[in-house]
Parts: C-alpha cells; structure tokens; sequence
C-alpha cells in the first residue's frame, strides 16, 4: 500500500506542471473534481463545528463528528475513524457553565441578527457567484473562448491573429484611400500654381518692339538686335 501511494503521487507531482497542456475536457474535469472534494471538506469541517456548538450550548457536553479529523497524531488511514466521539459535561469545567454558555449564545444571536439584516439580497449573492465561477474559469483558461495552443492540427492562436490582423487592414483601407485622394488633390494643386507662376514670369522681349501688356508695337522697345 506504501508503495502504491509513492507512486500516485509521484504521477500526481509530474501531472501538475503538464495541467496547462492537458485537452479542454481533461481540464474542465479536473477542475471541478478538485473543486467538489474542497467543497466536501470544508462543509464536513463546517458541520463537525456546527454540530459541536450546538450540543455544547444546549448540555455542555463535547460531541463530535469525525474527531481525528484534524489531528496530527494519527495516520492518514485512521483520520475519519471513529465516526463520533462523546465527553459528557463535567461540573469541573467552568469554561462550560450555564452562565458562560447562556453569554455566548447571546453574542451568536447578535451576531446572526447583524449578518441577516445587512445581507445582500438572493439576486446579488448568485450574481456574486457567476462571477466568482467565472474567474476561475478565466483564470485556468477554462471559459471556452480564445483557447490557445493546437487542435485537430489546427494552430487556433494563428488563426486568431490572422483574423485580428484582417480587421484591423479592413479598417485601415478607407484612411489609406482618403489619404491617397488628399495627396492627388494637393499635387493637382501644386501643378496649376506652378503653371500660374510659369505665366506670371514670363520675360519681356525688348528685342521685338512688342509690348507685353498691350501686345502692340512699340519703337521704342526695339533694340539693336535687328539692325
């Protein structure tokens, strides 16, 4: 039986850093049957303490469910064996008179009073445990959405990015074009004030007598050129 343990946790020990690479179903598993035996053991602890109190405030008497449970004393084998333990009150025991018992009782009841009064409401609590669920799914990479790594030989993180990529070229194709189209438009711009600068510059010629701005012949305009 020794050795059989030794090795299941052996299997256990290297099985914990290969949990990431394990399939989706494998995960989601494991998960919740991790999660279903915490949930047992503490409503187990809750209930030995539950029920302790109970009979204690009531008789003064020790009762308890499982009494080996949270000892260090005993081997793995015999912590949930016996199954209930009794110690009947002792009037030596002053830490369980009436009139410790009957002052404690009343905190309780305070105490329950304060917490039922200011307690959120039921849509509050389950909206409170969605998310409460929900975050330690995410946080696993549990959620079903944007699963990384390979399946069915299928790289899904490729795919995601080369759809993320596609987006974002869709969205950039109106900018490019209205940048492209404000770019002709200035260098039709740029082309007509250049040829209006052409036509502005254009140097008198004295050598034909003709007048620039009338376009008629003057002789005073003529040079030496033609004699």
């Amino acid at each position: 039986m020794f050795y059989l343990l030794a090795v299941v946790v052996a299997l256990c020990v290297l099985a914990v850093p290969l949990f990431p690479l394990a399939p989706y179903p494998v995960r989601l598993a494991v998960l919740y049957a991790l999660s279903g035996l915490l949930s047992v053991l503490l409503g187990t602890m809750l209930l030995r303490y539950v029920v302790w109190a109970a009979v204690w405030l009531v008789s003064g008497a020790h009762f308890w469910l499982l009494p080996n449970m949270m000892s260090d004393d005993v081997p793995i084998t015999q912590l949930f064996w016996p199954l209930i333990s009794f110690t009947p009150h002792s009037r030596e025991d002053k830490l369980s008179s009436f009139l410790v018992r009957g002052g404690i009782t009343l905190l309780l009841g305070a105490a329950g009073y304060g917490l039922y009064v200011a307690s959120p409401d039921a849509a509050t609590v389950k909206a409170g445990v969605q998310d409460a669920k929900d975050s330690v799914l995410a946080y696993f990479d549990l959620m079903g959405q944007m699963k990384t790594g390979i399946t069915n030989g299928t790289n899904t993180t490729g795919i995601e990015l080369n759809r993320t990529a596609s987006a974002s070229n869709t969205q950039r194709q109106p900018s490019q074009q209205q940048h492209d189209g404000y770019h002709a438009a200035a260098a039709e711009g740029n082309d007509e004030h250049t040829a209006e600068q052409e036509d502005q510059e254009l140097p008198e010629d004295d050598s034909t007598g003709i007048d620039p701005g009338t376009g008629g012949w003057d002789p005073t305009l003529e040079t030496d050129a033609e004699v």
